[in-house]
């Protein structure tokens, strides 16, 4: 009875925490159906008596199952969660950007030579190599980041396998859990996070099956620095690893494989700085990495504990499973390691998982791919866990939560898989693409201040040097830029003065709730652009049901095209 008693105690909060979570009504049965499985598994005097047994009979079973099982249904299970949304072109305006600002290396120029944006130089090659082999189609691209989600989750199933001495069950559940939280639409590949965790899931692969290797130490460096370069705020991902060298080893050889790590995240650091200086614009790159980023934390302070109680509470919502999942495996583990607390959170992964948080609140701007790294890192806690009742009570709910998550989206999946052309060509700003290029018949410049994915479709650059629309107005971007010479005063007045042969553009939209107006420096009408323009019909464009997944009323689609 004492057993039990004590094992329903981290229940009783998660009950608690759930109840106060705003509950709406509807929700009501979907809760009692996770509290009376949970009260089955805690109050089931056989299982209790006999879970011992049944894990044996578990693993006896799951190590007669090949690892490419397991990892398949992970493959099969990332296509079919993340192409729910496929049949929409545009759930964020990011990856249109990234795609316009990578395209200057297929005209032989480095990143931000001729194309501005945020992040670093090695995601603008990765987009540059995915978009190359996709052949331009955008359909194809997405897919391909999928399977880049994929190899994430193999790496967290294979560290989760090796650090539990082959448990195939926890392994599976953690790459399981991380791909079900891709499932909500935040988490679309894409996003400049992905390929940050692609470098740091090998650079764990590596730490935890040679961690003694001191050369090995020189190749997890570069990874991290390389990650480093498609993200700058993945750097402190450093930290783990350099605490866990000189925790574990002797002070000598500590020293030895710190040395080499450090010495392998400089190296590539300073080969893009020779890189940029050879090429007259290191203080672009210095910008972009320095004074930039310490004045978008400081631009505007979003992110609270209210905003990722918000998350939390979108995160019950959309899959409630899931959330029970989450909670279960956080207060599980705590209650499971709460006597060796100095220890714990020096741990590797809850100190990476302090860090995710930080990257959240140090971002500032409550945007919740920047909790990517949250839910890559919290799985791993799994491996953590001794206590088998705690172990099978959270895999019952993470293999629920994935089920919830495929049943949810295999419909719309397999729809959108059957026929990736059908696809392509219901996509709104693909047909815009095609007759905007049917007016022109040589080559022709657009000033794309917003929907910059024609400029993807259309392989051009933008008659601008900054790609994203948000960018445009951004002092802590604007400012550097101006004091470099790279923009000038007025710099978007001053573009359109000089009367490019298309322009696109957009009068207001919804920011954090709120209507606003971006074409603070412009006029965004006909009127403002003389005679020589005409403006084409794109309501058939904007109404179109694939053209965002996150419909905004008031967000208009004017073109304009020079007579």
């Amino acid at each position: 009875m004492k057993k039990i008693q004590s094992f329903s105690i981290p229940i009783i909060i998660l009950i608690f925490i759930t109840v106060i979570n705003n509950l709406q009504f509807e929700k009501i049965v979907t809760l009692t159906s996770g509290i009376i499985l949970i009260c089955f598994l805690i109050f089931n005097k056989d299982l209790n008596r006999d879970v011992s047994s049944f894990e044996k009979k578990v693993n006896k079973i799951s190590k007669k199952i090949p690892n490419t099982f397991f990892i398949l249904i992970l493959f099969f299970l990332t296509l079919i969660v993340q192409n729910k949304y496929l049949n929409f072109e545009t759930i964020t305006w990011d990856v249109a950007s990234y795609l316009v600002a990578a395209s200057e290396i297929d005209l032989g120029f480095i990143p931000l030579e001729t194309q501005w944006e945020s992040k670093g130089p090695v995601l603008m090659y990765i987009y540059f190599f995915i978009d190359l082999i996709s052949e331009g189609n955008l359909v194809i691209f997405k897919i391909f980041n999928d399977v880049i989600l994929f190899f994430i989750s193999t790496f967290i199933f294979l560290i989760v396998l090796k650090t539990t001495n082959g448990d195939k069950i926890k392994g599976f559940a953690s790459g399981l859990l991380f791909i079900t939280f891709t499932s909500k639409v935040w988490y679309v590949s894409g996003f400049s996070e992905i390929y940050c965790l692609l470098f740091l899931s090998l650079s764990m692969y590596l730490f935890v099956f040679s961690k003694n290797n001191q050369k090995i130490c020189f190749f997890i460096g570069i990874l991290i620095s390389l990650s480093s370069l498609v993200n700058l705020a993945s750097a402190l991902f450093l930290i783990p690893f350099l605490l866990s060298y000189f925790q574990s080893e002797s002070i000598n050889y500590s020293i030895k494989k710190i040395y080499s790590i450090i010495l392998g995240f400089i190296l590539p650091h300073i080969i893009v700085v020779l890189v940029y200086f050879n090429n007259g614009i290191l203080d672009i790159h210095f910008a972009n990495y320095v004074t930039m980023p310490l004045g978008y934390t400081s631009d505007e302070s979003l992110s609270s504990l209210y905003e990722l109680r918000v998350w939390l509470r979108e995160m019950f919502y959309f899959n409630n499973f899931l959330y029970f999942s989450l909670f279960s495996l956080l207060i599980f583990y705590i209650t499971s390691n709460y006597k060796e607390l100095k220890k714990t959170v020096l741990d590797f992964y809850v100190l990476s998982i302090f860090i995710s948080l930080a990257i959240y609140f140090i971002g500032s701007h409550n945007y919740y791919h920047h909790l990517f790294y949250f839910i890559f890192f919290v799985p791993f806690l799994i491996s953590k866990i001794l206590n088998k009742k705690y172990i099978y009570l959270l895999i019952s709910l993470i293999f629920i939560a994935s089920i919830n998550s495929f049943t949810y989206s295999y419909k719309d999946s397999f729809s959108n898989l059957q026929s990736l052309d059908s696809t392509l060509n219901e996509y709104p700003l693909y047909q815009l693409s095609q007759e905007i290029d049917s007016y022109f018949d040589n080559d022709y410049s657009v000033f794309a201040l917003d929907y910059v994915m024609v400029l993807h479709y259309l392989n051009k650059q933008n008659f601008s040097y900054i790609v994203h629309p948000m960018n445009h107005f951004a002092d802590f971007i604007t400012i550097p830029l101006t004091e470099l010479g790279k923009i000038s005063d007025d710099n978007v007045q001053r573009l359109l003065d000089q009367s490019p042969d298309v322009i696109i553009c957009n009068t207001s939209m919804i920011i954090n709730g709120i209507e606003e107006r971006i074409d603070g420096e412009y006029i965004c009408e006909l009127e403002s652009f003389g005679i020589n323009y005409f403006q084409l019909n794109t309501d058939e464009f904007r109404e179109n049901s694939n053209l965002f997944y996150f419909k905004d009323p008031v967000r208009v689609l004017n073109v304009f095209i020079k007579k």
